[in-house]
């Protein structure tokens, strides 16, 4: 006879999992004064659930009783794709090469927030380094409740070395191969990524930043305008904000050396609470959200 895995709460119908709210709730009033469970829910509300998401206003319904029952579930998270819960050490720290789950893949690709990442393709080089909304999410929740519940954020740290051509016209290896004509069409390039969350207000903020060394003398094919001088030596030529995504950047230029410059590129992304994949300050940094537009109060200076 085949035995059969046990089914833990978690695994259960969502239907199963209001029965035994319902009958934990009825249990705990009778004993305490203030009968406060980790998963109380309002039985005329808990039937009218949702199976999954719809896309329509009951999802939150679901959501904020998934939400609830995962508190007292630290190995579990709300999966904002299918309205489940699933284990969050099985998702995949981001990177180039990380692939959405089955149920965030066969959304509809109109849901943006849920099915696409955070590219961080980096300026000058075109280096693709994928973060997701559950990133967020699970660096977040660690956050708010405690290491049992998501991703450490010194995992998060990402660099990416390599070399990239200059110009779409860079120069093509020929036999022999000559080191001094690819050295002077191509760049050097390191990518580093790191996270901090602040407390007040809670927000995870993504740093990223790009070093490029590149010859001296073709230093000015790396910007929009070629004709514009640039002197190697100087300090920060530039630094600011986005108005619409609230990102902040700097731009540094230094010497290496007779032969070589090393153009510095800093970002400070700020993605927000991870509380929801609606959130605005998260929505804002993806280049399909073009009506979102933050309040000032939103716009924290990272």
């Amino acid at each position: 006879m085949n035995k059969k895995m046990p089914i833990n709460l978690p695994g259960l119908p969502l239907e199963l999992l209001l029965m035994i709210s319902e009958h934990c709730r009825h249990c705990l009033s009778r004993v305490m004064q203030r009968p406060i469970v980790f998963f109380a829910w309002d039985l005329h509300v808990s039937h009218s659930l949702p199976k999954g998401r719809t896309g329509c206003p009951e999802d939150g319904r679901r959501i904020d009783f998934l939400t609830r029952f995962a508190r007292d579930l630290p190995q579990y998270y709300l999966c904002h794709a299918c309205l489940r819960l699933h284990i969050w050490q099985n998702v995949a720290l981001p990177g180039p090469k990380f692939k959405v789950p089955a149920c965030v893949e066969s959304l509809d690709r109109k849901v943006h927030r849920l099915k696409l990442p955070l590219y961080v393709m980096h300026y000058p080089s075109h280096a693709y380094y994928k973060f997701h909304c559950v990133h967020l999410q699970l660096s977040m929740r660690r956050f708010y409740r405690g290491a049992q519940f998501g991703i450490p954020v010194p995992s998060l740290l990402y660099t990416e070395a390599g070399t990239n051509p200059i110009t779409k016209k860079a120069l093509k290896l020929t036999k022999p191969y000559d080191e001094e004509k690819f050295q002077c069409s191509h760049m050097t390039t390191l990518l580093s990524i790191d996270v901090r969350i602040c407390s007040n207000p809670p927000s995870l903020y993504l740093r990223t930043q790009e070093l490029a060394v590149v010859r001296r003398q073709y230093l000015s094919l790396l910007f929009p305008d070629p004709k514009n001088d640039y002197d190697p030596t100087t300090k920060p030529r530039d630094q600011g904000r986005c108005d619409k995504s609230n990102a902040s950047w700097q731009i540094e230029i230094r010497s290496m050396g007779q032969k070589e410059v090393c153009l510095v590129f800093t970002r400070w992304l700020d993605l927000g609470p991870g509380l929801s994949p609606d959130d605005d300050r998260w929505r804002c940094h993806n280049d399909h959200e073009f009506e979102v537009n933050l309040a000032e109060h939103e716009k924290v200076d990272p």
